[in-house]
């Protein structure tokens, strides 16, 4: 039953967070991050081109876009958000791990903030073309995790529900 899954799973995560804490440093955080992070990335990005129609759809949609459409009161969500707060609180710490000093960890910052910002838009673009083909209004966070994965699997088979599967996983553990 899903409530004894909710509970199941969310003791694994939390023992293996835990875990993960008490048993390694700082660099194998990183490094358990970084690939949770990128196959959470994989996941989405490389999946939401058999969700466009047509390649013109997406150049529709951004040539479209004005990041200054007040008309929508949530412009101001997406442009800060918890994980931009998050990522200003968190960066000075991993700075401080990381031994960054003087102009060239300035620099390092830099192109650190400018990649991971680029790769945050494709991302969020990627979510957006995904989001799109949700077609019904969805209550409660386990049914949209069980739509979205569906519609995976309608696009890609029952490989692409397990693949959607796992890349949400990514992003849940790693958010720990």
């Amino acid at each position: 039953p899903l409530e004894n899954g909710k509970f199941i799973y969310g003791s694994l995560s939390s023992f293996a967070a835990m875990a993960l804490i008490l048993l390694g440093n700082f660099a194998t955080f990183e490094k358990v991050m970084a690939a949770l992070i990128s196959l959470m990335f994989i996941t989405v990005v490389g999946v939401a081109p058999f969700f466009l129609d047509s390649p013109s759809d997406l150049i529709t949609g951004l040539t479209s876009f004005s990041l200054f459409d007040w008309q929508n009161p949530w412009i101001i969500g997406v442009l800060g958000g918890v994980g931009g707060t998050l990522t200003i609180v968190c960066y000075g710490y991993w700075l401080q791990e990381s031994n960054r000093k003087g102009i060239q960890g300035l620099q390092q910052s830099r192109s650190d903030l400018f990649i991971s910002y680029t790769l945050t838009a494709l991302f969020s673009m990627a979510m957006m073309i995904i989001g799109t083909k949700l077609t019904t209004e969805i209550k409660g966070g386990e049914n949209f995790v069980l739509a979205i994965s569906a519609l995976f699997s309608s696009k890609l088979g029952s490989w692409g529900s397990l693949f959607f599967k796992v890349g949400f996983f990514c992003g849940v553990f790693s958010s720990l």
